[in-house]
């Protein structure tokens, strides 16, 4: 539905160096609520958060993240409108992607998740040993091996057979290195460590009579970039619900009469001794330990934690460490994470999803060397377009619209941005999305600016749960319009996030948003919609000038007994558009110097026919905005 005062003060402004659409400027957040509330209607008017936790919500929803921050800042809007999204209501969820093979090979990456409940998780993915790499247990300075064999299989192929000739250490490492595509050394004085001699082929113990004496893991070695990424989603994914987790074993692991020793809370290590070389042998020992689950996952790898939610657990030694290979360190369960949210190991990236409908969460980067990206899916068959239009006929009070989440999504809404466009509002998102931050072709930012967008403002955060564009748009919407930039505004309840020089500008070629630190001091920039040369706060003062001048022509048409067609009653319309010309000088909109000019027609001039529809065509006014600095340039030269 189009602005219905349309019809009757039809008002098209633009400026010369960019082509600026006619929109309409309002102070009051209107919040997208994809989970419905418990009120009767589409909307409800809020002038706090707590309003919605007696109306449906819990304060872990979106909706109520969104307000707490909307009605933190300084100044605030005195209201809000919550809006129902009949029918689109997409649980939000993401997959994190390694960056690179190896990523968490004896490296310790760490990270924190928000749910908006107050508590950042701290989340820290232990060190592991390299298992590119097979290596032996501890052997005796004079191994009992002379004449013994192991057969080795390289990149699958059929096994290579070596044959020692002595009871060395030096004698093994010798025979092993010996065979085509295998390298051989001695490590740790007492080990022989086994790799592929061409990188990217594995290696694989297949069997020998040494076998039981160099106790080598009798697994294929991950050294595929593929098997490094899949290794390293196992290893977050643990990470994240507090557990440890094992390397892929054989079906019938050599462990049988070997050890593992476990630490729970930091306490006397707690012994599982194997009796068999099967995994369940495994499991049944390391769950029978008390305080510990044992489970297996992926068929082939056991999983421990500790059964009590405030004691940690960490694999100590044991004969059998090298086998399994837990990570080194201990954790401890994360069971409020594991209660909120599902996730999915795909091998190649782990898929994460609120566990119910209206949950949100947010990292808090450190050195994650994971790409983030957003994959909320669409609902079928509803779109923000008919929501909006179902809002407006019951309340259309308000101005910006907020999205909690789903951003991506908004490619796929082809009727969203014309109905802004058409009811002059602007919507604001924010994405945690590193395809944003990359400027990866076709990500969303790209695509809403390639479209030109000037309806749709993008923010980039990968805290969502901070909700940095509502926060944004309750700082600055209490402002009149025009007395504001919408850059260099300090944020209450979010976290700046840094970024490197590329990255910004990245950002900036798509007219990105976000909340940096410079100088000490949190501001917003730039403050630009998704069309390029387009500031919100120029479209937002384009919007009042145009809903001003048209509510006060209005207001004299529909309260006047009548404006006659005459010079006098044309002076009428004439006063008002100067008044609001004026007002909006005052207010920062417009520039006093040169002074607007507004052109009216005689009465004597218009064509008859208009005359006889009662239409007083050929109105026009002519002004320049105020804009603001967002950068300065100085020159100077100092001489003795």
């Amino acid at each position: 539905m189009a602005n219905p005062l349309d019809d009757i003060v039809d008002i098209n402004v633009s400026f010369t160096g960019a082509s600026i659409p006619t929109a309409k400027g309002f102070g009051t957040p209107l919040i997208l609520a994809l989970k419905d509330g418990s009120f009767s209607g589409s909307t409800l008017e809020i002038n706090s958060a707590a309003t919605l936790l007696t109306n449906g919500y819990l304060s872990t929803d979106a909706e109520y993240m969104m307000a707490s921050k909307i009605f933190s800042q300084n100044p605030k809007p005195e209201k809000a409108v919550i809006g129902k999204t009949a029918g689109y209501d997409p649980k939000f969820k993401v997959e994190l992607t390694p960056l690179s093979s190896q990523v968490f090979v004896g490296k310790d990456y760490s990270f924190s998740m928000d749910i908006g409940d107050g508590n950042n998780v701290a989340i820290s993915s232990k060190k592991i040993p390299d298992n590119t790499y097979l290596k032996s247990v501890g052997l005796t300075a004079t191994p009992t091996i002379n004449t013994l064999t192991l057969d080795i299989s390289v990149n699958g192929a059929g096994a290579v057979t070596a044959t020692f000739t002595a009871d060395t250490i030096s004698d093994a490492q010798t025979q092993l290195n010996g065979l085509t595509g295998v390298t051989a050394a001695i490590v740790e004085t007492d080990k022989i460590l086994l790799t592929a001699t061409t990188a990217g082929e594995t290696l694989e113990v297949t069997g020998g009579t040494a076998l039981s004496v160099f106790k080598f893991p009798a697994v294929v070695t991950e050294v595929s970039a593929a098997a490094q990424a899949a290794q390293a989603v196992e290893i977050i994914q643990s990470a994240i619900e507090g557990s440890l987790i094992s390397r892929h074993l054989s079906a019938t692991p050599t462990i049988s009469g070997l050890t593992l020793e476990i630490s729970v809370n930091g306490e006397t290590s707690l012994i599982a001794t194997f009796t068999a070389n099967t995994i369940a042998d495994a499991q049944s020992k390391l769950d029978a330990l008390v305080g510990v689950t044992a489970t297996i996952v992926d068929t082939d790898q056991i999983k421990i934690e500790s059964t009590d939610a405030l004691k940690t657990i960490e694999v100590k030694g044991g004969t059998a460490l090298d086998i399994f290979n837990y990570p080194l360190g201990s954790v401890k369960p994360n069971s409020t994470l594991k209660s909120h949210l599902t996730m999915t190991d795909a091998s190649a990236n782990l898929q994460i999803e609120v566990t119910s409908q209206g949950g949100l969460f947010g990292f808090v980067k450190s050195n994650l060397d994971f790409d983030i990206l957003e994959t909320t899916a669409a609902p079928t068959g509803t779109f923000l377009s008919d929501a909006l239009t179902s809002i407006r006929n019951e309340n259309d009070d308000w101005y910006a619209v907020m999205l909690p989440y789903g951003g991506k999504q908004l490619a796929s809404q082809p009727l969203l941005h014309d109905l802004l466009k058409d009811n002059e509002r602007i919507m604001f998102f924010n994405s945690l999305d590193d395809e944003v931050l990359k400027d990866t072709a076709g990500n969303i930012a790209e695509t809403l600016y390639d479209a030109n967008k000037d309806r749709i403002v993008a923010f980039f955060h990968h805290n969502v749960v901070d909700m940095p564009h509502c926060a944004w748009a309750g700082r600055v919407l209490p402002e009149n319009p025009g007395s504001v930039t919408w850059m260099f505004k300090s944020l209450s309840g979010v976290t700046a996030e840094s970024f490197t020089t590329a990255e910004q500008g990245k950002l900036d070629s798509n007219n990105v948003n976000r909340y940096v630190k410079i100088s000490g001091l949190s501001i917003t920039r730039n403050g630009t919609s998704s069309k390029s040369g387009f500031y919100v706060d120029v479209i937002r003062g384009i919007d009042f000038i145009k809903a001003r001048m048209q509510e006060a022509i209005f207001r004299q048409l529909a309260t006047l007994k009548k404006i006659p067609f005459t010079d006098q009653g044309i002076a009428v319309v004439e006063n008002e558009i100067r008044a609001i010309l004026r007002l909006s000088i005052s207010q920062g909109i417009l520039s006093s110097d040169p002074q607007p000019v507004v052109l009216v027609p005689k009465a004597s001039d218009v064509q008859p026919s208009d005359k006889a529809n009662r239409t007083l065509p050929d109105v026009s006014f002519s002004a320049t905005l105020a804009g603001a600095v967002h950068k300065v340039q100085i020159s100077g030269t100092v001489s003795v």
